[in-house]
Order: structure tokens, then sequence, then C-alpha cells
């Protein structure tokens, strides 16, 4: 017998056992054993189906508690509020969430755990959800029942109930950690601002096509456009005009710039800009291209500075150098005329004047021929002085190259050529061990030959002159780290027992024509300390004395041991002097 319906079953079974009260007495045993039969029959059926209904309820049970389980133990908290706010069901989670016990949260107002200041919202949103039956979301400030602050985001929608009424279900994350995230990201874009709007530097942006899309408030100032009406212009014809006042093709550059600035980053581009007003203005700009993640490029990052006054300084001393160029040549010139125009009628003045005193001698009374005389020695030393001269301009236009020289046996070669003055004189000098350094052989020679026979030639009356000469080495006094690799400085002393002189014109017996002596006491032109100056500036050194009337003097002289690059071209040479 197939399955049938139980409640076919029992309806059948009723009319039945109706049926057989009325005809009890009438049914044969045969009837009667069929329908115990089919009693029995039923029976098991219903047994089945009995086994059947307590799988199923077990099955039931088993899925019940499963989403029981992933109701409770979810990541976020499931609530259930009625149209009064009331808490009327609650899961795991947001019980732990508001730090409160399941059965304690049921029937507790759910604005109880929303901040001061935060309820009045969230009444609002709930009356929206209610109003709308639509899903909203909202991020509120909720505390613990233990008093902890954290920010939880809502999500809730309207669910109609049976009896007319409704609940409002929600969901609650929280976004605490996000929160912290965004404030610390904030903080950290304010910070940027700041720094960007504070700077003292030009910072814009322009997107792929050259196109400004932000410029910070030192470079509105600057430029003078203010941010509307400079966002959005190209650079170029904007603040770069195409090309600048040499003629130079900027608009070429620029369009480089952003051609080739997503492969590599340019170094700083000295560009000449051009203010709102038609004013120029050089630009040191450093360029940086930037990509989107998808490596599509998006734009510049330049970042400059003002170097106009750099520029014209620049510019000026190009213009200096070539006014400069043209001064050492006039200057050579000038020592070709005295070396060969001014010498020639200073040469005839002698020897006319020295042949008309020897054919003359007896037509001239002695007051003529001293007149001869005083002519001839005029002669003389304007010839010394052409001469000195001469040697003074060539101490940079007829300079040698730095080589290693050793300075004993320079100074042996001086002392040669000075021996017959030394003998004259019944002088001695005595020459210690010198240090060897880079410099010019033939400029060593004349220095050391000037200051020893200064030495030698003012002395005192009656006292032979004795000259000492001693050297040192030391560190640089701008090297404190104590790196040998420039090889210091040496001093080199010139000591002698000779007048001396008074230390208030130190600085004037180092000038040009300067003399502290008569010139019938002493000979001389007045420039051999100016040529041992100008010698020792271009070595980058320095040359001074120590002297006291009537007890000698010590002339000290001081040399780097190895020349630099900038003291071989340029050295601390006065400007002035070198003109």
């Amino acid at each position: 017998m197939g399955k049938q319906d139980p409640d076919k079953l029992r309806s059948n079974a009723e009319e039945r056992v109706q049926a057989g009260r009325l005809r009890r007495e009438a049914m044969s045993p045969e009837d009667i054993q069929l329908l115990v039969h089919e009693l029995q029959v039923h029976q098991v059926e219903l047994e089945m189906q009995n086994e059947e209904l307590r799988k199923s309820h077990a099955e039931l049970e088993t899925s019940r508690s499963r989403y029981a389980d992933l109701y409770d133990f979810a990541p976020v908290g499931y609530l259930t509020l009625d149209t009064s706010g009331l808490i009327v069901e609650a899961n795991l989670t947001a019980a732990k969430m508001l730090g409160c016990e399941r059965n304690h949260l049921i029937g507790c107002p759910f604005p109880f755990f929303l901040q001061v200041g935060w309820k009045k919202s969230f009444r609002e949103y709930l009356c929206r959800v209610m109003s709308t039956r639509e899903r909203m979301s909202g991020e509120f400030k909720l505390t613990t029942k233990a008093g902890k602050n954290f920010f939880a985001r809502i999500d809730g929608i309207f669910m109609e109930g049976a009896d007319g009424g409704g609940s409002v279900r929600m969901v609650a994350a929280d976004i605490s950690d996000v929160k912290q995230a965004e404030e610390a990201l904030r903080r950290s874009e304010e910070k940027y601002r700041e720094l960007v709007e504070c700077s003292n530097s030009i910072i814009l942006r322009t997107d792929a096509e050259g196109n400004v899309t932000f410029c910070n408030r030192f470079a509105q100032e600057f430029f003078g456009y203010s941010m509307d009406r400079i966002v959005g212009r190209n650079v170029l014809d904007t603040i770069i005009p195409r090309r600048d006042s040499s003629g130079r093709d900027q608009a070429a550059i620029f369009m480089e710039i952003l051609r080739d600035s997503w492969n590599r980053d340019f170094g700083n581009r000295e560009i000449e800009s051009r203010r709102k007003n038609g004013e120029s203005a050089w630009i040191s700009w450093a360029i940086k291209g930037f990509r989107l993640r998808g490596g599509k490029p998006e734009g510049l990052l330049c970042v400059g500075n003002d170097v106009t006054e750099r520029k014209r300084a620049q510019r000026s001393l190009e213009i200096f150098a070539k006014k400069l160029e043209r001064s050492n040549r006039e200057l050579q010139e000038f020592a070709f005329v005295a070396s060969h125009d001014l010498q020639e009628p200073m040469r005839k003045i002698q020897a006319f004047s020295e042949r008309i005193q020897t054919k003359g001698a007896g037509a001239f009374n002695e007051e003529t021929l001293d007149y001869f005389r005083r002519l001839t020695n005029s002669a003389e030393r304007m010839q010394a002085m052409i001469r000195a001269l001469l040697d003074y301009s060539r101490v940079r236009t007829r300079a040698e190259p730095f080589v290693r020289v050793e300075l004993t046996e320079i100074v042996r070669e001086v002392l040669s050529d000075l021996d017959e003055l030394v003998q004259q004189v019944g002088g001695r000098v005595d020459l210690e061990a010198l240090p060897a350094v880079e410099a010019d052989p033939s400029q060593m020679h004349r220095l050391f030959l000037n200051l020893i026979g200064n030495a030698l030639k003012f002395h005192k009356g009656g006292t032979p002159p004795v000259v000492r000469i001693r050297g040192e080495t030391a560190e640089r006094e701008d090297n404190p780290a104590g790196n040998r690799a420039d090889g210091g400085i040496c001093r080199i002393f010139i000591e002698d027992n000779g007048i001396g002189f008074d230390e208030k014109y130190l600085d004037r017996i180092f000038s040009l024509f300067q003399r502290l002596q008569g010139r019938s006491e002493f000979e001389g032109t007045g420039l051999g300390l100016s040529i041992c100056r100008r010698i020792i500036d271009r070595h980058g050194g320095s040359i001074t004395a120590r002297s006291r009337p009537g007890e000698g003097a010590t002339f000290i002289v001081t040399l780097p041991v190895k020349q630099v690059a900038w003291e071989v071209e340029a050295g601390p040479a006065n400007l002035q002097e070198s003109l």
C-alpha cells in the first residue's frame, strides 16, 4: 500500500469506525480481520512518518544552532530596536561591543550607549529609517558600559511586523581604527599643506599636458596670479615664455621634460619665467614626474627658487671678466711699451748726457756738469722703475706652471747671485733646511732675491748684516680635522739685524712706490716688497713682518705646501691690485 496523507487516513478511519458502529452486527469475521489488517498497515505508516518528522526536526535544530552561532559570533554586532529605540534583540558581538551582558541589553534604550551630543543625530537617523523604509548608514560615537569611547558605523533597515507595527534591524561595526587612520592621514595632510603653503619656494603641480593643477601661496604671490586665475592654464605662455631673452627655445625644453620625466628625474633647470605684470625672473626648477597606479603619466611636481639676482650677478661677472680680460690685454700692451718704447728714450738720455759730460768736460763749469750727472742718475732711476713695474705686471701675465720646488735649492741660487753684495757689505747669511712646496720656481727666486737683498741692504752703519733663514711646516688653520691630504702650509722666516721699522707702517711697506727711507740713504724703486706680495698672493699665501726701529726685522712668508685649484686660478689677491 502506498504512502497516504495522515489527515485523509484519519478521515477514512473515522468514517469506517462510524460505519462499523452501524453495521457491527452485520460484519463477518473476514471483514473484521481485513479491517484490523488495514489498521496495522496504517499504524506502520504512521510510525515511519513520525521517524521522518524526528529526522527533519533534528536537522532543523542543527541548522538553527548553526544560524545562532553565525548570528552570535559574527564580526559585527546585530541589534533589533523597537520603534521607541529599546533593544529587543542583540547578538553576543553587540553585547561585547557595548561591554554588557546580552540579557541586560534587552529592554535597554540604545541611546543610553550614545555619547552626549550624538543622541539627537541618532534619533533623527532612526526616524529617517522608519519613515523611508530604506536601508541607511550613519557613523556615531558610542560609549561602553565601562566608559570606553569608540566610533561605530551603523546600517539599519525597518522591518514591518505582522501586527502592523515594526522594528529596526541594525548592523554595527567598530570603525575606531579606521577613524584613527583617517585622523592621522588628515593631520599628515594638514602638516604637508602647511609645509607647502608656508614654504618660501615656488611649488607647482601640472597635468600631463603642462596645465597647472596646483600652486602654493608663495607661487601665487610671486607670479601675481590667484589660484582660480592660474589653475587650468598651461605654464607655457603664462609663467614660462616660449623663448627667453637670449632667444633660447624654452618651449622645446619644457616639452622635452613633459615627454621624458616619466623615465627619469630632471636636475635643476634654470628657466627664465614671466610674472603677470610682465617682469622677467630666472627660476631654478627641480622637476619630478609622477604616475598613476596604472603607470599612466599624471603630471609634474615642480619646486622652484628665484635666482634672478644670482643670474644678474653672473651676468655682471661675465661683463666684468670681459673688462678684466681687456684690461689685462692693455696691461700687457703697456708692459710691451714700457719694455721697449719708454726705455729707449731713457737710454738715449743717458747716452747723450754721458757723451756731453765726456766731450764737453772743458766747456762746462762744474755746476753744469753736476746737472748732467743728476740727469743721468734720474734717467737710471726711471729706467729701474720701469723695469720694476714690468716685473710687477709679469707676476701674472708671464707666470709659469706650479711644480714641486725645493726652497733650499732656490735660496742657495739666490745667495750665489747676491755673493758680491754679501762681500761688499761684509755680511753673512745663515740658511737652514727649508720645506719643498708646489710653486713657480722663477717667482720663488725673485721673492727670496728681494727679501734677502733688502735684509742685506737695510743694515745699520758699522754693524755687518747677519741674515738667518729658517722654515717650518704646520696644518692649515681652516683644517681642524687634521686632514693631511692638502699638505698643510709652510712658514719661512727671514730674520735680520738691520735698521728695522715701526710696525705702524707695516701695510705701507707692501704698497707701490712706498719708501720709509730716503733715496740718499738707500737705493731702490719702492716696488720690491710690492712684487713680493703679488707673488705670494698668486701662490695663495701671505706675507707679513715683525720689527722695531733699530732692532732688525723678521719677514714671515706663508705658503701652501700643495696648491688647490681655486688658489692656482685666483688666490686671495686684491682685485684692484690685479688691475
